[in-house]
């Protein structure tokens, strides 16, 4: 598995390297984004059919308004409180939903300090 679209390209031990770049990202993250990651990937693959439902919220707020604002008047933090989730865990949610988008290369953040979608990512957002 590679992140980017450049990255589709390598052959041979390049291609070995970034498979194992990859592996390396997911390893690194806290179990929880870890589960985000899984079911994001699953969703990704066709094993599910939808994603759940704070991804699903993430990825409709990033195409409704072409970014994702952190913090509490954040697009997607006011998203998940009309769920209703409660606030700390919308925060929470969140946080570990933008911090898997953004670790996937999906997402990146912009001179504005919002995350936007990123061209170069294997998965159009």
């Amino acid at each position: 598995m590679v992140l980017e679209l450049n990255d589709a390209d390598l052959k041979g031990d390049a291609l070995k390297a970034k498979q194992d770049e990859t592996l390396a990202v997911i390893d690194a993250m806290s179990i929880k984004v870890k589960n985000r990651a899984s079911l994001l990937f699953d969703f990704v693959s066709g094993k599910t059919t939808k994603p759940n439902e704070i991804m699903k919220r993430a990825l409709d707020c990033l195409a409704q308004d072409g970014k994702l604002a952190t913090g509490d008047k954040g697009n997607l933090h006011l998203n998940l409180l009309s769920k209703p989730y409660s606030p700390a865990a919308a925060r929470s949610m969140g946080r570990n939903t933008l911090t898997v988008l953004e670790k996937l290369r999906m997402i990146t953040l912009s001179a504005k300090g919002e995350y936007v979608p990123n061209a170069d990512s294997m998965c159009s957002c």
